[in-house]
């Protein structure tokens, strides 16, 4: 009787993990906007004006994002386009998702903080620590923003008690800008 209990209650567990769907995860060590400026081979400034996926030599999804470069903060990128590439994508009915990873809009307006992998392409720093949006406030100026600075980007009241903490206050598109020259040098 004890035996069958045992069985009866193992099986029940392993049945309820079984059910359980797995859950990502990204873990993220802060990094200040002068830690992202140094450890990037290139800043840029620009808007987003495409974004395709394809599937890599191995078969892999990779999603090349094309960014019309406006200013070039650091490192030497011609301005005018750039392409972005970045692990997973939806291709189909296939899709691949990378926790962490920042999200690009078409229209999107965003600075770049990039390193370059060994073919020469641009991948983004620090997962979404190396993207900062850019949005016009009501009083017309610039401000810049991710999940670390620049102010609340949303999530629940642990992620905005996590971004007090860090003092993320709002951030102008001119102090970022100012920053990463600083840090560059």
């Amino acid at each position: 009787m004890i035996r069958l209990k045992f069985f009866l209650r193992l099986a029940t567990v392993v049945l309820a993990l079984a059910c359980v769907a797995p859950a990502g995860a990204t873990r993220m060590i802060p990094l200040s906007i002068e830690e992202l400026a140094e450890r990037s081979q290139a800043v840029v400034q620009g808007t987003v004006a495409g974004r395709t996926v394809v599937k890599d030599e191995a078969g892999r999804l990779v999603t090349r994002i094309r960014l019309n470069v406006a200013e070039v903060w650091k490192g030497t990128v011609a301005r005018g386009n750039l392409t972005l590439v970045q692990a997973g994508g939806v291709l189909g009915r296939r899709q691949t998702e990378i926790v962490g990873a920042p999200r690009f809009a078409m229209g999107e307006e965003v600075a770049a903080f990039l390193v370059f992998n060994a073919r020469g392409e641009a991948v983004v720093l620090g997962l979404s620590q190396g993207k900062f949006e850019i949005l016009t406030g009501a009083d017309g100026a610039k401000q810049a923003r991710n999940p670390f600075h620049g102010g609340a980007v949303g999530g629940d009241g642990n992620a905005r008690a996590l971004q007090n903490r860090l003092g993320n206050r709002p951030l102008s598109l001119a102090d970022l800008k100012r920053r990463v020259r600083a840090a560059a040098k």
